[in-house]
């Protein structure tokens, strides 16, 4: 039996929704009104999900809802606006569709907005007057507008932190409106209290019981005298953290009662542990059983100097060790310089190769998102060929040992986040490598990789994640081949899943793996959630190699849909992924294990 109820009364609690929507809304959409609720409605998809606890109807949840979009659109502006509650429910089912039925009205307009400077000092008013009306003015209210509480308050907020920025710590907004019904228009007084314009006074550091304060003063963006700048202090605390000699850094401005002209700064450090180490041990589907030890010397032969090493077992590298003395502050206090010498054997299928060799990185880094780098790497390696591999493939014949002496120049900026699990933000990275300087270097080749990462939460706790990579390499000074283990190989659970480990690609007459000169490679996934730690993922993987360089067919590009599961850990989310390769005749599923998202 169905029945129409309002209000109070209307349907038993606990009943299934079936059903939610909204009527009237003119002005906002029904996505931005489930968003101010607690109430959701069923998804298309929960029949299937027999395990997840399905939406039940609450009479005390939803009258809340009532007011929770009454305040909303309040807030907006819409002070006259009515909300209604309304459910047709089936009692035989015991499933109820709820209906939110809005009278938006008119909305409130801003008449006038009136500005009172409470300040003696005609040098003052002039100052925060332009700082109001220029160019960059943080206030978004504008006469005419519709008035939202959040524009207000969004205005008075960022007017503090220009002012703030411009000498003003003691700046204190206030505001009061006066709202005609009648007229549906609001007048808007804001009065401002800038206090004194301030300079910084003298800095202290307290927590620093290992690091000599002169590390950190050359760190701090500012001098005794100079004009109070919150910028500066949010700069300094970034510097000094970047050190890496800290847990956390605070910086505190000392503001009193009294306003005084000159602000004090404490600079409050806790300074991490001089030596520690970290044993790690886990299983993925490629490198099988892995153990990794890591390692951390701060304060390394004096100063603010690091060392870190780290040794790794696995099937991919039976052995992987690597050291890293790092200098901050080398150059600019920006700029790092990393000594890094390594001993690795990577076991591939198509090849067995030994390394010993060293890095010397320069670091920049700009803001709090972008780097650059300048590397040059020379190592001596050892390359075990699968027997299939035919000799023309490579430069080296004797002993099969080769020199590589190369530059690379890196840019990456990364605002993701969060940093295991994304969910938001653009990673963009761009290498350019060249080989061939000397030291008796056997591979002269240009390498050239750009990869770009986007997440984006498209709906509630549903992200769509998007990787596009593409590179190119050719040999050069006459030679026709680049090194065998330097190529591009496609395929595995960070590439084209539909194919195993370096499996998509050029091959030789016996299927072992020869890589590429050229590799292009993307994927499309959705990720959502199932069940409390549990998410899910459904994507598609394309892509290719190609033996020639710069070449990027089209008809060539090989796809792979697939499906997942993701258990969040504190180390990254448990990724199991099954995917099948659509062009493959008679290819089988294909599993990957391993810890940490595909990209």
């Amino acid at each position: 039996m169905l029945a129409m109820l309002a209000v109070r009364g209307l349907a038993q609690d606990y009943y299934i929704i079936k059903s939610l929507e909204f009527t009237g809304n003119e002005t906002f959409s029904d996505r931005v009104l489930k968003k101010q609720i607690s109430t959701k409605a069923n998804r298309w998809y929960s029949s299937i999900l027999f395990w997840k606890e399905k939406s039940r109807f609450n009479e005390r949840e939803a009258n809340l809802d009532v007011n929770k979009i009454l305040n909303f659109y309040q807030s907006e502006g819409y002070l006259s606006a009515k909300v209604l509650l309304s459910l047709t429910s089936d009692h035989r089912k015991e499933q109820t569709a709820i209906e939110f039925r809005i009278s938006e009205g008119r909305p409130i307009r801003i008449r006038e907005i009136n500005w009172d400077i409470l300040t003696k000092d005609d040098a003052d008013r002039d100052r925060i007057q332009e700082v109001i009306k220029g160019s960059r003015s943080p206030v978004t209210l504008r006469t005419g507008d519709v008035f939202r509480d959040k524009s207000l308050l969004q205005t008075i907020r960022k007017l503090r932190e220009v002012l703030y920025n411009e000498g003003y710590p003691y700046t204190e907004p206030d505001y009061s409106l006066q709202v005609d019904q009648e007229k549906s228009s609001v007048s808007v007084a804001i009065s401002l209290d800038p206090g004194p314009a301030c300079q910084f006074g003298d800095i202290k550091f307290t927590g620093n019981n290992r690091v000599k304060a002169k590390y950190l003063l050359e760190r701090v963006g500012f001098d005794v005298g100079d004009r109070f700048n919150q910028k500066q202090l949010t700069d300094t605390q970034r510097r000094i953290q970047q050190i890496g000699m800290f847990r956390y850094v605070t910086v505190n401005p000392q503001l009193t009662e009294g306003r005084n002209f000159q602000v004090p700064v404490t600079i409050d450090v806790k300074e991490a542990p001089r030596f520690d180490f970290r044993l790690g041990v886990g299983y993925g589907y490629e490198d099988r059983f892995r153990a990794s030890l890591n390692f951390r010397k701060l304060g390394f032969l004096g100063g603010i100097r690091r060392l870190t090493g780290f040794l790794k077992h696995s099937y991919l590298e039976p052995y992987h060790l690597n050291f890293r003395m790092i200098q901050p502050g080398f150059i600019t206090l920006r700029t790092d310089l990393t000594l890094n010498p390594f001993l690795r054997r990577e076991q591939e299928a198509s090849y067995t190769i030994n390394r010993l060799g060293s890095n010397i990185l320069l670091q920049q880094q700009f803001g709090s998102y972008s780097s650059a780098y300048l590397n040059y790497a020379l190592e001596q390696d050892k390359l075990d060929m699968e027997a299939g591999i035919p000799l023309s493939e490579l430069i080296v014949l004797e002993n099969e040992i080769y020199r590589i002496s190369s530059i690379s120049l890196g840019w990456v900026r990364d605002n993701s986040t969060p940093v295991l699990a994304p969910t938001k933000g653009i990673f963009t990275a761009v290498i350019y490598t060249y080989s061939g300087l000397g030291f008796l270097c056997d591979y002269y080749y240009q390498q050239a990789l750009l990869e770009v990462r986007h997440y984006r939460e498209i709906l509630t706790d549903l992200v769509l994640a998007g990787k596009i990579k593409i590179g190119g390499m050719e040999p050069l000074r006459g030679q026709n081949n680049t090194p065998l283990a330097q190529r591009f190989f496609a395929g595995g659970s960070n590439s084209v899943r539909g194919w195993s480990r370096s499996q998509l690609g050029p091959k030789d007459e016996e299927g072992i793996p020869l890589g590429g000169n050229s590799l292009l490679e993307g994927s499309l996934e959705i990720r959502f959630p199932i069940w409390k730690i549990i998410r899910g993922v459904c994507f598609v993987d394309f892509g290719n190699v190609w033996s020639k360089s710069y070449e990027y067919s089209f008809s060539d590009w090989e796809y792979s849909p697939g499906t997942g599961l993701r258990i969040q850990t504190p180390i990254g989310p448990g990724r199991l992924d099954l995917a099948f390769p659509v062009s493959e005749a008679g290819q089988s599923w294909q599993f990957h294990l391993s810890i940490g998202e595909a990209f």
